[in-house]
């Protein structure tokens, strides 16, 4: 867990650094990439990573090398399909590239084309990560990542690397831990269940494993499109806005990912089955709301410094203090949020709960869809807020309240 949140902050600190050093237009384009990355990696990554799951854990009276090798097979036969995945990624990049209004210093094909090669590494880098948990390896992996991390950040904040030099340096460094990776692995599992899956082909089809998953898939695709479309559609608002209310967006959501979730996780895990009493949610409650209360203030207190530190260019300097006003009580919201869904999905339908998801999401990004054809930012950032304060944070009450998990006696 601490290699993880390492990794976390080092990467935090690799995107400060960046938009520290580049010119607003190229940080505009870096949250560009990494919204295309974000959408790809969760699209493609996690119906397959749930289905292989679903499906090794399906498996009885079969040792742990079986499920090894047969886990390592089924992940050879995804690469395969790669260059298909590679050339829609390519077309959605240049696609958002070229008909954003960000004026920008590289050629279009260019930077489309290095795109796609950065999310085809992070697609690999990820399906790693699953073969590693499924070896209950967590060390050597989450090693690996720091690593990867610190010698990125090394480079953005000494050499100043651009947006190319930040893809290729992660992209190179990604696929030699992959094929390290690969490698050991094939010299570790024993060569007769290897060969045990000589027939797989015949046992296993992509069509099969998409129906597995494909209700999945389609709760996937709305969640993805959210991590991309906010990005895409500020671009149209003119040079210097994605910047910053992405940099206000991820000081509301680091926090979040860092401290509110491993807290939480550990609480949930903790619980099991059991019931919480309400004195106990009570105390868990008011220490997640004091905290999320205090750094929300003091990012509010704070903005306009934060704001001078990194974004250099006086032009576009209010967008962000701006943004975090208003995204300052997503932080209170979402982070009550996450402590009510995840206690409540110990006995709540995930169902339930997904479809409920869905329709928030489709409704926000129907929202900020309306806000950019209006041109009108201010619409916006209070679509946010009040999909976070009026429908987000009422209705993860309502999930605590219908799982019944907290007991009143």
């Amino acid at each position: 867990m601490s290699l993880t949140a390492v990794s976390g902050l080092l990467n935090i600190a690799t995107m400060l650094s960046f938009v520290r050093n580049s010119k607003i237009s190229e940080a505009d384009i870096f949250f560009i990439s990494l919204s295309i990355t974000s959408f790809f990696v969760i699209l493609l990554s996690s119906p397959i990573n749930t289905g292989k799951i679903k499906y090794l854990l399906s498996l009885k009276n079969k040792d742990s090398d079986f499920i090894r090798a047969l886990s390592l097979k089924m992940l050879l036969k995804m690469v395969t399909y790669l260059p298909y995945a590679f050339f829609v990624i390519f077309l959605v990049s240049y696609f958002a590239i070229s008909l954003s209004d960000i004026s920008h210093d590289y050629n279009d094909f260019v930077l489309a084309f290095s795109i796609s090669l950065y999310v085809c590494s992070c697609i690999i880098f990820e399906q790693v990560r699953i073969e590693n948990q499924i070896a209950k390896s967590f060390v050597i992996f989450p090693s690996a990542n720091a690593m990867l991390n610190i010698i990125v950040l090394f480079g953005v904040t000494f050499f100043k690397f651009g947006l190319l030099e930040f893809l290729y340096t992660s992209l190179v460094i990604r696929m030699l831990i992959s094929i390290l990776y690969f490698v050991r692995t094939v010299d570790n599992v024993k060569n007769e269940c290897l060969d045990a899956f000589n027939s797989i082909d015949s046992k296993f089809h992509v069509g099969e494993f998409f129906n597995v998953v494909r209700v999945y898939s389609g709760a996937v695709f709305i969640t993805a499109l959210s991590s991309f479309l906010p990005s895409f559609l500020l671009s149209f608002f003119g040079v210097g806005v994605i910047t910053s209310y992405q940099l206000a967006l991820r000081c509301i959501t680091s926090p979040m990912a860092l401290v509110i979730t491993p807290y939480v996780d550990f609480i949930r895990y903790s619980l099991s089955h059991a019931d919480v009493n309400i004195r106990k949610y009570t105390q868990h409650l008011l220490v997640i709301l004091l905290f999320s209360s205090s750094l929300s203030l003091f990012l509010f207190l704070s903005s306009s410094i934060i704001e001078s530190f990194f974004i250099k260019d006086s032009s576009f300097k209010g967008v962000f203090t701006y943004s975090i006003v208003i995204l300052s009580f997503s932080l209170i919201s979402g982070s009550v949020y996450i402590f009510n869904t995840r206690l409540a999905e110990l006995k709540l339908s995930l169902s339930k709960m997904s479809i409920a998801g869905l329709l928030v999401h489709c409704t926000y990004l129907f929202l900020i869809s309306l806000a950019t054809f209006l041109n009108d930012f201010d619409l916006f950032l209070w679509s946010k807020f009040f999909i976070d304060i009026i429908v987000f944070l009422p209705l993860s009450f309502w999930f605590i309240y219908s799982s019944k998990i907290v007991s009143f006696r």
